[in-house]
């Protein structure tokens, strides 16, 4: 059997369990995407590379199957937008300024200043050119 034949042979899922798997798969993650989360295009630029991946060729579908954690990760972490973070808790600017003043602080007279304070009224144009050539 050459290679080329070999590699046929796996092209399409020849059992319909894995037809199955992937329509309800697809089914889900559209009906969620667009009820419950909000459609939008990386979410089909997702089902559409899963889509390949599962339906092209035994090895891909293995690959697939093998990176389901990651996949549904992806899901879970994208469905977080369903509630929003500031809606939840406080979100909180003054404290980490403080800690950051406290810590890393710049005496400037009687005013302590964090550093990118004390770099942004205190800038060298030729060493703010330098200091970007190392980014």
């Amino acid at each position: 059997m050459t290679m080329v034949e070999k590699f046929k042979i796996g092209l399409f899922p020849s059992d319909k369990h894995h037809f199955i798997v992937i329509g309800v798969f697809a089914l889900f993650y559209l009906a969620w995407t667009n009820l419950v989360v909000g459609f939008r295009i990386d979410h089909f630029n997702f089902l559409l590379f899963l889509l390949c991946m599962l339906l092209a060729h035994q090895w891909t579908r293995t690959f697939t199957y093998s990176f389901v954690f990651f996949i549904l990760f992806w899901i879970i972490y994208d469905s977080m937008r369903i509630y929003p973070n500031y809606l939840l808790n406080d979100v909180r600017i003054i404290e980490p300024y403080e800690i950051e003043k406290a810590i890393f602080g710049i005496t400037i007279g009687n005013k302590i200043v964090t550093p990118n304070e004390y770099f942004n009224a205190h800038n060298i144009p030729i060493l703010d050119f330098l200091s970007g050539l190392f980014i």
